[in-house]
């Protein structure tokens, strides 16, 4: 289910990752017709001092380029930036999103930015230069993981199971899936390997997706993404 508390913030937030516009005068237009808060001041609890931070979710724009267009005679040398790239499961709580720091935010800023994205999901500290590749293998692939669940689905119905309930099979077995991964620590082909029994079913299915190219299919769909994401 979506979470309505949650709506309204997630769906602004993820509104500026999709825009994706090159322009950084437009960005800022954008921002702040959306009534997003550019920038953002906190005061420093112990001094009392008012700094600036903006948390920015504009797709390929760098720390560089936004530290260019939101310093201010008011706020340079004092802009706290912190650049995410987060993806479209926040609207249900299952978020994943990464955060890279510029190099003047403190530590009590950036933990704040973190509990505020964790509210909608998990987070990851990353350096800059691999924001690209998280917009390749967490901000696009959700679009991919519907495609698989599609076809899952279609074949399903092909063998005549009920459309809704089709989807839910495949659906939730993309689901337990991934939380094996992430709770059992286990490499992804262990697991693969595990539900593999010999001459069976699954190896018989896997036999055919390495036959079609289902791994290249996959890596290619990441590295367009990439691609694009670096211009």
């Amino acid at each position: 289910m979506l979470y309505p508390e949650n709506h309204r913030y997630v769906s602004d937030l993820l509104s500026y990752v999709a825009v994706g516009a090159r322009s950084a005068e437009n960005q800022q237009h954008r921002l702040v017709a959306s009534g997003f808060d550019v920038p953002v001041g906190m005061k420093n609890p112990t001094s009392g001092d008012f700094s600036v931070m903006l948390n920015s979710v504009v797709a390929a724009q760098s720390i560089a380029t936004l530290e260019e267009l939101f310093t201010t005679p008011e706020n340079a040398g004092k802009l706290q930036l912190v650049r995410t790239m987060p993806n479209t499961p926040a609207m249900v709580l299952e978020g994943m999103t990464a955060i890279t720091p510029n190099s003047t935010i403190t530590e009590a800023h950036l933990n704040y930015v973190c509990r505020l994205l964790e509210s909608f999901g998990q987070t990851e500290i990353v350096p800059e230069n691999l924001m690209d590749a998280v917009t390749g293998v967490s901000g696009s692939s959700p679009a991919f993981i519907y495609m698989l669940i599609e076809a899952m689905a279609d074949q399903a119905v092909k063998e005549g199971m009920p459309r809704k309930q089709a989807y839910k099979f495949a659906a939730q077995a993309v689901l337990g899936s991934a939380k094996m991964v992430l709770e059992t620590g286990e490499h992804p082909g262990v697991l693969k390997d595990a539900v593999c029994s010999p001459g069976g079913t699954t190896i018989a299915g896997v036999a055919k997706l390495e036959e079609n190219g289902f791994r290249h299919a996959i890596m290619s769909a990441i590295e367009a993404a990439v691609a694009k994401s670096r211009g």
